[in-house]
């Protein structure tokens, strides 16, 4: 199924890369693979944007297969953070093979640690396949609270996991989380949909949304 969609599109999406190639090791870091298209349309579901202003990004993108298939969706914009060189590059080549398909004309690969990477202040859907744990996990976390805070806004934290995960683990002991949605997927995985809880939000992000607290979902 997948080596069909792939052709369909011209690109190739499937490799997995290990760190060890990378020499990116690390006790906080997964593996790069990509998600089936099976489940990524299940997922469309929570993903498909409700106005024209929405903004997606892929955290840990690797060969660009979610950002291209996001990019299919009317996405204002769409961007892929990816912090290895080598596989950014690939994912490019992959975007530039299958641009013309695309119903987002604004997509991008940043190559970019994701515990440095600043997050825009008009980005509302992130997307997270198992990345990363621990302390990148956390950085990033606080980093897309904080861009809440400062620029209230509707936000879906939609994550791609194995049966179990560090990730899920620690997302669900994150304070001023709450999950919304659950979906349950192919080979075991799951489709967890995560909000900000009300009282977590800030006061100056209250009165941006006309003085109420608004969940960000």
């Amino acid at each position: 199924m997948d080596e069909v969609q792939e052709r369909r599109l011209g690109i190739q999406s499937r490799d997995i890369i290990t760190l060890s190639e990378l020499g990116l090791e690390h006790e906080d870091r997964r593996e790069c693979w990509s998600v089936p298209f099976q489940d990524f349309r299940a997922m469309s579901k929570f993903l498909r944007p409700q106005t024209e202003e929405e903004v997606f990004i892929d955290y840990g993108c690797g060969l660009g297969r979610a950002v291209i298939l996001a990019a299919m969706l009317p996405f204002k914009r769409v961007m892929g953070v990816e912090i290895s060189t080598t596989v950014s590059e690939r994912a490019r080549e992959n975007l530039t093979r299958c641009r013309g398909k695309l119903r987002c004309s604004d997509v991008q690969i940043v190559t970019a640690d994701a515990m440095i990477f600043k997050v825009p202040a008009d980005a509302t859907t992130f997307f997270f396949n198992n990345p990363f744990a621990g302390t990148v996990l956390r950085t990033v976390l606080t980093k897309i609270k904080e861009s809440y805070g400062e620029r209230c806004r509707e936000i879906k934290l939609l994550c791609y996991l194995p049966p179990i995960s560090a990730f899920e683990d620690q997302v669900r002991q994150t304070g001023g989380l709450q999950l919304v949605h659950s979906l349950a997927l192919s080979d075991g995985r799951k489709c967890l949909v995560f909000a900000v809880a009300k009282e977590e939000s800030t006061g100056s992000a209250s009165k941006t949304c006309d003085g109420k607290t608004a969940p960000i979902c």
